[in-house]
């Protein structure tokens, strides 16, 4: 299990690592260093690195799993909702009024879908496993995008807090905090 610890000791942020198995006791800390607070993570196909959004100025991070070291990623300021892509080595970030594609073999903006409203609190992305469609939510609606055209097809109003999307990507499962509620789209 890989997820961002805040407040390490109150020394410091970065990502905790656990065994879930139970078969190697204890965890491991990997520092990451930013002027914000982690705020979303993803972990490549390959299972080889990290992606954590940070909320803040400052910028996303890549974090190599096996050497610890992290890499910001060029080209964005702010950062909200991530999500690694299934069939290549790249993810969604959204920041501010895009989503954007990156590489994270370079650490660097591919493309921008800049259809969307601006909504500072889109915090979280689902993405089909065969990379053709994610679904964005955030506090105020909830976007399906084509990434095959980088449009949105689809806006409903009112928010989520977390998605999850089938494994055929038929169905996306999102949670709201505020009614308690989980809501099924096709």
């Amino acid at each position: 299990v890989i997820f961002p610890d805040l407040s390490s000791g109150c020394t410091g942020q970065g990502l905790r690592f656990i065994d879930a198995g139970g078969t190697v006791g204890g965890s491991t800390f990997v520092p990451v260093s930013t002027s914000g607070e982690l705020y979303g993570i993803a972990i490549s196909p390959d299972s080889t690195s990290a992606l954590v959004t940070t909320y803040t100025s400052d910028s996303p991070k890549i974090i190599n799993l096996a050497s610890a070291t992290v890499q910001n990623i060029s080209g964005m300021s702010g950062s909200y909702g991530v999500a690694a892509l299934h069939k290549s080595n790249e993810a969604l970030i959204f920041d501010g009024d895009s989503l954007d594609l990156v590489s994270l073999n370079t650490g660097s903006v591919i493309k921008k879908i800049s259809a969307l409203s601006y909504n500072t609190s889109f915090q979280d992305i689902a993405v089909t496993t065969d990379d053709k469609y994610a679904f964005a939510i955030g506090a105020f609606e909830k976007l399906v995008i084509s990434l095959a055209t980088d449009s949105v097809i689809q806006t409903f109003t009112a928010g989520g807090t977390s998605v999850a999307t089938s494994s055929d990507g038929s169905r996306f499962y999102v949670t709201d905090s505020y009614s308690g509620t989980v809501r099924v789209y096709k």
